[in-house]
This record gives C-alpha cells, sequence and structure tokens, in this order.
C-alpha cells in the first residue's frame, strides 16, 4: 500500500489476536566469556577461526562477584559484534575495568573497530574507568576508526571515564544511545574533554545518525550529548536527564550543523555550571558577545549546503534553499538552575575583573533565538512547551555536588569552578558518591545511589512531555516505553501482533525496519483518534520492541500503526481493565 492511512480506514482494520513465539539466539554464535581467566581483550581476540576470522560474533559476560578485566585493546575480525552482560537477579550488570599493563600504567582504550559497515552492540555493561589500584586512564573508551559504522550502547553505566566514550574518525558512522547512565566523567585539568561522542582531533568527519534517548548524565565535564563533525544529518536527544555538568550540556561547537535535529523531553538541571569567562569565550566562539545556551544553531557552510542537497548545487540561491530545508524541533524540555549555582556566578562577577566575568547561560543561545524568530528563513525550526526556570525537585543529597566535600582529592563543584578559571587546578575531582576501588573482587556499588534521588517531586515537570511519560529519563519512575534494538538487520518491513491481547495495562509491539528512515509508531482510538505517540524519529534498520502502558486510556478497542515513508501497517489491540 502506497497512500497514507485514512480514519476510516484505520476503523475498517480486521484484528488478528494471536499469541508471538518466542526465537532464542542459537548458541553457536555466542561465547560465555567468565571473569576469572585471561583478560577480556585475550579472550575476544584470540577467539578466532583457523582463517583468523572472529569465531563468534556475541559475547556474554555472565559473573557478577568480581570485575573482568582488559590489558590491551579488543579488536573484533567481524562485521557484526554484540558484547552482552547478563545481569543479576537485582538487575546489577557485569563490570568491565583497565588492568595495569607491565609498565604499571592503566589499560587504555578498551574496543576498536576497524571493519567498513561494522554493526556494534555493548549491552548490559558497567564500565569502570579506574583500575585495581585506583588509577584512572584518559583514553577513549571506544574508537571507531572505521566508515558507516553503527554503534549501539544499550542499558550501560559508564562511570569514571575520563576521557570519551565513543571516538570516531570514520566518515557517515551512526550512534545509538539508550536507556544508559554517565556519571562522574572528569578529567582534573582537561576539563573539555569527557564528552559522550567526539570525533578524534583535529577530525570533523560527518556523523550520519546521532540518536541519545533515554539517558542520565550526572556530573560530567564537557558535552554530555555533543557530536563531532559538521553536518550530522540527523540527530535526537528524547528523555535524557542532564544533571550538573560543567560545560555545555550539548556539543556547542559541532551540534549547531545539521539537517535534521529533535530536543525533546529533556532536563537540563545546574548545566553548564562552570560558566564561560570572557576572555575564553572570544577565544571559542563567534563575535560580537553573545549570551551561551545549551542549545545552539548556526547556518551551514557552502560546502555543507552543497553536501546537503547535490541538486541545488547550480543555483545562485543555494544556501537559502538548504537553510529552508533544515529541521529542528525544540519541544517540552525543562531548565532549571538552582540558586546555589546562579548565587555562586553573581558572587562570582561581583568581584572578578571584566575579563574573568563569567558569561551566565540559558537554554537558548541568542543564535537559536534568531532561528526562532525568522520561521520565514527557517520554516523548520519550532520550539515550544519548554520550561524555564520550574525546579523539578530532585532529591537533597545532590547538593554535596555543589557545595562540601569529605573525601580528599574530591571537591565541591564551586570549588572546582574557582580553581578552573584562577588556573589552579591540578589532581582535583568533583562529583556524586566517587568509588574507590578496595580487595580483589571488588564489584561496584549497586544500585546506584543516586536511584531514590533521581525521582524528582514536581508533577509539572512530571507532565511537561510529548508523550505522556516524565520528563528527563523516565527509567527512575519505572515508566520507560523500553526500544529494544536486536543486533541483527532486518529483512522486511513488518509489525507484529501486540502480546498479550487483550492486555491490562501494558503490552509489547515489535517493530522491523528494513532500511533507515523517519518512522512513527502511534496509537489511535475506534474514531479515528491520535491518542498516543509511542515512537517517532529516525531509526536504522533493525526490529525494535516497545513495551507500551497505557495505564491512563480506557477500556476498549485501539489501532496502532507503523509508518515509515510510503509504508506503512496498522493493527487492533484490546484494552480490558
Amino acid at each position: 500500500m502506497k497512500k497514507m492511512l485514512t480514519a476510516a480506514t484505520i476503523l475498517a482494520m480486521a484484528a488478528f489476536f494471536c499469541m508471538p513465539g518466542k526465537t532464542l539466539a542459537a548458541g553457536n554464535d555466542t561465547l560465555v566469556v567468565y571473569a576469572n581467566g585471561p583478560s577480556l581483550d585475550q579472550v575476544i581476540n584470540s577467539d578466532t577461526t583457523s582463517t583468523g576470522a572472529q569465531a563468534h560474533n556475541v559475547y556474554e559476560l555472565v559473573s557478577l562477584d568480581t570485575t573482568y578485566l582488559y590489558t590491551g585493546v579488543i579488536a573484533p575480525r567481524t562485521n557484526n559484534f554484540s558484547l552482552i552482560g547478563v545481569r543479576g537477579a537485582d538487575g546489577r550488570p557485569p563490570c568491565i575495568q583497565p588492568g595495569i599493563l607491565k609498565s604499571g600504567s592503566p589499560a587504555g582504550t578498551l574496543l576498536s573497530i576497524t571493519q567498513p559497515g561494522a554493526n556494534v552492540l555493548v549491552r548490559n555493561i558497567y564500565f569502570f574507568g579506574r583500575t585495581p589500584t585506583n588509577a584512572w586512564t584518559g583514553y577513549n573508551m571506544i574508537n571507531l576508526p572505521a566508515d558507516s559504522t553503527r554503534i549501539t550502547l544499550d542499558s550501560v553505566v559508564v562511570e569514571e571515564q575520563h576521557g570519551t566514550p565513543l571516538v570516531y574518525t570514520g566518515v557517515h558512522d551512526d550512534f545509538f544511545v539508550t536507556n544508559s547512565i554517565f556519571r562522574n566523567m572528569v578529567w582534573p585539568n582537561n576539563f573539555t574533554s569527557p564528552s559522550l561522542i567526539n570525533p578524534a582531533y583535529p577530525t570533523s568527519n560527518p556523523a550520519d545518525t546521532v540518536v541519545v534517548d533515554y539517558n542520565t548524565f550526572l556530573c560530567l565535564e564537557a558535552s554530555t550529548a555533543g557530536t563531532g563533525g559538521p553536518l550530522t544529518k540527523y540527530m535526537e536527544l528524547d528523555h535524557n536527564t542532564f544533571l550538573y555538568n560543567f560545560e555545555y550540556p550539548i556539543g556547542n561547537y559541532y551540534f549547531q550543523y545539521f539537517t535534521n535535529e529533535k530536543i525533546e523531553n529533556n532536563i537540563f538541571y545546574g548545566c553548564y555550571a562552570g560558566g564561560v569567562t570572557i576572555k575564553r569565550y572570544f577565544t571559542t566562539h563567534v563575535t560580537p558577545l553573545q549570551p551561551v545556551g545549551a542549545v545552539e544553531f548556526d547556518t551551514l557552510t557552502a560546502a555543507e549546503d552543497t553536501t546537503f542537497d547535490p541538486a541545488d548545487t547550480a543555483n545562485s540561491n543555494l544556501r537559502w534553499l538548504a537553510e529552508a530545508k533544515r529541521i529542528a524541533v525544540v519541544k517540552d524540555n525543562v531548565w532549571y538552575e538552582p540558586s546555589a549555582i546562579t548565587n555562586f556566578w553573581t558572587t562570582w562577577n561581583d568581584t572578578a575583573s571584566s575579563a574573568d566575568s563569567l558569561i551566565t547561560p540559558s537554554l537558548f543561545g541568542a543564535s537559536a533565538d534568531t532561528f526562532f524568530a525568522h520561521p520565514t528563513l527557517w520554516p523548520g525550526f519550532q520550539q515550544s512547551g519548554n520550561l524555564v526556570g520550574v525546579d523539578p525537585g530532585f532529591g537533597a543529597s545532590f547538593a554535596s555536588i555543589l557545595q562540601s566535600s569529605s573525601t580528599p582529592g574530591i571537591v565541591s563543584l564551586q570549588q572546582f569552578i574557582t580553581e578552573v578559571w584562577q588556573n589552579t587546578i591540578k589532581t582535583d575531582e568533583w562529583g556524586y558518591e566517587k568509588q574507590t576501588v578496595s580487595g580483589s573482587n571488588w564489584i561496584p556499588a549497586w544500585p546506584l545511589p543516586e536511584a531514590q534521588d533521581m525521582k524528582y517531586t514536581s508533577a509539572q515537570v512530571k507532565s511537561n512531555s510529548t508523550d505522556g511519560l516524565p520528563c528527563g529519563d523516565p527509567s527512575w519512575f519505572g515508566a520507560l516505553t523500553a526500544v529494544e534494538q536486536t543486533p541483527t538487520v532486518a529483512q522486511k518491513f513488518n509489525l507484529s501482533n501486540n502480546y498479550p491481547n487483550p492486555f491490562n495495562p501494558t503490552t509489547t509491539i515489535n517493530v522491523t525496519l528494513a532500511q533507515s528512515g523517519v518512522m512513527s509508531l502511534r496509537i489511535y482510538n475506534v474514531l479515528g483518534q491520535l491518542v498516543k505517540v509511542v515512537d517517532q524519529g529516525f531509526k536504522a534498520p533493525g526490529v525494535y520492541r516497545y513495551d507500551v502502558n497505557m495505564d491512563n486510556f480506557a477500556s476498549g478497542v485501539y489501532f496502532y500503526r507503523l509508518q515509515q515513508g510510503s509504508n506503512f501497517m496498522t493493527k487492533k489491540m484490546l484494552l480490558l481493565k
């Protein structure tokens, strides 16, 4: 079928109520790895066939009583690689940490993907960036030197990573980061380094797709969800919680250049806490002086315009034609700065010289406001429903991040800001409930100490989203509409029968996409009215699972519809309470 579905057509769709069977992955492709043997890199790198090919594609980590150590770089010889942890009954994931080299230095990069077009999945892993002797490594966690690589980080915890988790030099790589927690990523005298995604300097290659959904970023120094490289085709930040970071919460330097961007349902709390001194601003930003924002845009260069739409190259109005085709939707986000931060900024500026004064940030910089204010030039740029100055009401323990610390070498964030801008920073770090490795069988604390205080109390913030889930990372409330992607590539466009059916109040829907593109999964009532958007946005080929909660809906028949381009499928489900 190649045309849009009308409400009448939806009403006419027949139901197929059946229970789908479950298929478990065959064991021949999976190698179970325990933590009491050789290092993780030795196991995987030596697991080859007689021809030198990778013997397995999936490596399953099952040990929970001690950590997995690595002393070298894992370099898979396959273009379909998965590193998957098996969680314990309490939800604890297996932990990986760097070992000590013969030189006495900590091990560096964990994983390097050198196969062009590789599909990589890392799931259910706790990565702790300190060695058994508490030394930390400043290396990046995963390097992607190959082109057209697709990597998914799902349900991981990354702690004490002083470098960058995902660094690339390849062209047109895809990044999917979902359901994960990034905490205490601090480099004392290199506060611009710890970011989520960045090109390896001085590379500035373009990425194709960057999706960062349902994550928490707690105490990071630089861009929590920034990416490098001009003209990224699609960027999505949806339902993330950004709680305290020193610099920009979104990577301003490169995140401005895109063709399609969505920033929705995020919480920015205590972000850009370090501010920007006027002196540094003029070395890293455009002039004249303008307000600094978490969300910033910039016009594309002439070269990027040509890359964006080669068909317009011969047109003398190329630049504006390209700008008019760009899309940026910024909706239903929350921006809040606690008074301890704003008071600190005020006191600093009252006593500092003009060159050392801090430019205090906001949700939108002046450049973003310009785009939104000129819909004729940028019709695809929209912002609505964003809350500024509304306190989510996080738990009291987070106040210790700002103003106090009883751990040697760990200072308050305010003290850290002072040392950075006075150029006296050396080894001091800051963060929340930093952990120290102790004993030969040490494992990280579980559950995470922030679990209770992440459950904010503001009813206004909870309801300020596009999809009915709590704003920010909804997993802290147990309300996540889960998105699970398999490591295999889909073969055809398909929408499964939901299971169970009838249901109350949660049901599972599987979606199969055969190609990349913008998709939507929506739910309609019997009148053909849209009642819930389960998901929409750019997706790569794959199989996706959605656990859909309809607790706030009345009993009755509903229709769920999958669409990607001109392809669509609709099925019926029954909610019985």
